[in-house]
């Protein structure tokens, strides 16, 4: 977004909530008073969302919410029910394929974030998991917690496997972000499940593409192309600033990375350098 601005000859002020709500409010309150034109905000949380978007109001600044949206503002990032589908297509059929349409679980692992979100994947995953799935075949799904980094998909992924108290044969595995999905790879390698389950994350990031490439049960991720929104949305809010009524929700591209098709967007020598 730096290297953006600079091509658009845009003043860009940076600043990090740190992923906390007190944060993020006193940010939006001194961006405010310095007078900005429009507000770009990235935060996950639901409440401080809600409070952003009405002291943006009454201030009359306009604000593009990235991935999380907040309530009356324009909104750039992921379609949450299409990447919700795209990783239930691929679940489905990867059990189709490799174990026939025996019994299976899904264990869903959501990100901490606005529930609206969250919920908007989650049924984009189910209707592609029923909709992939022969009649009588669907797998038994679990919810757990919300998580947000490997080390929460790690513990996240063990608690599941403690509280069944059993090993599942076959375990799909929808993972919410890459980290978590990290995570949970690192688990079920511990317990043993390496063949008997898979997983399919969000996001695209290098470390989820280095893993798929590795091998192992991380087979899958999400793409967002977090890299092509700088340019896209200072473009949208130029558009804003002079006038223009864009449409309120812009989606970035989505595509199903494995490893098979990795190298067609990402390339290998680039990404082990990173």
């Amino acid at each position: 977004m730096h290297a953006a601005a600079r091509r658009l000859g845009l003043a860009l002020l940076f600043v990090d909530n740190e992923d906390n709500p007190a944060k993020a409010i006193a940010n939006a309150d001194s961006l405010l008073t310095e007078g900005i034109d429009i507000l770009i905000e990235f935060h996950r949380h639901d409440a401080t969302n809600h409070l952003i978007a009405t002291k943006c109001h009454a201030a009359g600044v306009p604000v593009i919410a990235i991935n999380f949206p907040l309530p009356g503002t324009y909104y750039f990032g992921a379609d949450g029910y299409k990447t919700g589908w795209l990783a239930g297509v691929f679940l489905r059929q990867y059990a189709q394929k490799e174990w026939s349409n025996r019994s299976s679980t899904c264990l869903i692992l959501p990100t901490e974030g606005v529930e609206a979100t969250q919920h908007t994947r989650t049924v984009g995953l189910l209707e592609a998991l029923k909709k992939q799935s022969p009649k009588g075949s669907l797998p038994e799904v679990k919810v757990a917690p919300c998580g947000v980094t490997m080390q929460d998909g790690y513990q996240l992924t063990k608690q599941f496997l403690r509280e069944k108290n059993r090993r599942p044969l076959r375990l799909l595995v929808a993972a919410f972000s890459d980290p978590l999905g990290i995570g949970a790879k690192r688990a079920l390698k511990e317990a043993g499940l390496g063949e008997s389950s898979v997983i399919a994350s969000q996001g695209g990031t290098i470390e989820a593409r280095r893993h798929i490439r590795r091998g192992g049960t991380l087979k899958a991720t999400v793409a967002y192309f977090p890299e092509s929104y700088g340019e896209t949305v200072l473009k949208l809010a130029i558009k804003i600033l002079e006038g223009e009524h864009p449409p309120l929700t812009t989606h970035t591209d989505h595509i199903l990375l494995t490893a098979d098709n990795i190298s067609e967007f990402y390339n290998e020598k680039n990404d082990a350098k990173l």
